[in-house]
């Protein structure tokens, strides 16, 4: 147990109660993930740990830094609920990682360690695949509301890797409005990523995030963190307008 993990749990706890006090939350969005790099750094576990987890370490420290710009006036109430119960959740994973015995990171999601090695998993399974599976992959990841339902993506490329071992045609994106475009926009802004950064994007597409949204938000992240002295190997700047032009097709 350490000074800094006092105060990680201190300010998650402020953090749960957001609403009351959007100042003092802002501060704390901010503080908590920057006390968790400090931790992680100190005990020597963040060299130890994977790319695709050093990718949602940074994820959330730019999800804090944006909180704590926008909490203290924000009426998107129900849009940074979920955002900071992400971050709480994503702090008490990495928080448990630095002292494994302790059970006061009831946040942390017990299948999180299961998540992030089915990412890396999924992911060499789906960047093997032929370019007109992965795009159809991604376009049926950004479902459109009137198109039918989202499979689970491990679902989707499970489906894409036996038509390829089975020699039939590739995978076909669903029956919706400009679908091929979409797919194809979606694996253009994920080549984009560093590869530690498309594993995190298949993780929270796995978990729910639509593909649109994983992406473009990676693309910011390395953006804000790039701002903080943390520098990757591709700029990841998603171009927005061409980006969400291709996604609002697909919307009735």
């Amino acid at each position: 147990m350490t000074n800094r993990l006092d105060a990680l749990r201190y300010e998650l706890d402020v953090l749960a109660q957001w609403t009351h006090d959007r100042h003092r939350a802002a501060h704390a969005a901010a503080a908590a993930p920057s006390l968790l790099w400090e931790e992680l750094r100190a005990l020597g576990a963040w060299d130890a740990l994977p790319g695709h987890e050093r990718a949602a370490v940074y994820r959330t420290l730019a999800l804090g830094r944006r909180a704590s710009r926008e909490l203290g006036w924000t009426q998107q109430t129900e849009r940074w609920t979920l955002a900071i119960n992400e971050l709480r959740s994503e702090a008490a994973y990495f928080a448990a990682r630095c002292e494994p015995v302790s059970a006061r990171w009831p946040e942390a999601p017990a299948d999180r360690t299961e998540q992030g090695t089915l990412a890396g998993s999924l992911y060499e399974r789906y960047a093997a695949l032929p370019l007109l599976s992965r795009t159809a992959v991604l376009a049926w990841m950004q479902p459109d509301t009137a198109g039918p339902e989202r499979p689970a993506l491990t679902v989707a490329v499970g489906e894409a890797v036996n038509r390829a071992a089975r020699g039939e045609p590739p995978l076909e994106p669903p029956p919706q409005r400009c679908a091929e475009i979409v797919g194809a926009v979606l694996l253009d802004g994920l080549g984009l990523l560093p590869h530690e950064w498309r594993i995190e994007v298949l993780r929270r597409v796995a978990a729910g995030a639509t593909a649109g949204t994983a992406i473009h938000d990676a693309g910011d992240d390395i953006d804000e963190m790039g701002g903080h002295g943390v520098r990757h190997a591709r700029h990841a700047r998603i171009l927005s307008p061409v980006f969400w032009e291709a996604i609002a097709c697909a919307s009735p």
